[in-house]
């Protein structure tokens, strides 16, 4: 009797958990897609740079040498650098552009008020796709951009450093191969 409907619940439970944990899994692959798929946009947001051979650079292409960069260099870093957190932070530091478009620091520089209005909106794009990724993901990508918009610590120094020698390295193999 007793023990019987006791089992019974507890498999009965068992059973809705495990429905719940695949529908939360399917609903993180879901958002992991549409993740994968703004990233895409990436590659079609073109930035205010060209490459050796004139054609504009697209944002993802950016990001790409930038971590190219950091594999290749990482040897040569004065201290050890957590790699997989450096890596993480360059392929998420640009992902805001898919939303908030790209800005070059030129338009920046000298104007506060630019200057704020890109960080709002990269602020907002930044909290809409941890909100899509939702849980410990989301909050790793919002921390990890965060980190490396404040060079928190040396893995964001070492990820902001290559990305400004990326934009130098572009101009540098310009005038090399003219």
């Amino acid at each position: 009797g007793r023990r019987d409907k006791k089992a019974f619940l507890n498999e009965q439970y068992k059973e809705i958990e495990g429905k719940i944990e695949k529908g939360d899994k399917v609903e993180k692959l879901k958002n992991a897609l549409q993740l994968i798929k703004l990233g895409e946009a990436l590659k079609r947001e073109l930035r205010h740079s060209w490459l050796s051979d004139g054609r504009r650079e697209s944002v993802a292409e950016h990001t790409w040498r930038v971590a190219l960069m950091a594999m290749a260099l990482e040897s040569s870093l004065p201290k050890k650098v957590d790699s997989e957190k450096m890596l993480k932070m360059i392929i998420i530091h640009d992902l805001v552009e898919a939303y908030a478009t790209d800005i070059p620091a030129f338009d920046t520089m000298n104007n506060a008020e630019a200057k704020q209005l890109k960080m709002e909106n990269e602020i907002r794009a930044i909290e809409k796709i941890r909100d899509l990724m939702g849980g410990r993901t989301g909050q790793l990508f919002y921390d990890l951009w965060f980190e490396f918009e404040h060079k928190a610590t040396y893995e964001a120094k070492v990820a902001n450093a290559l990305d400004k020698l990326e934009k130098f390295l572009k101009k540098y193999f310009v005038y090399i191969i003219i």
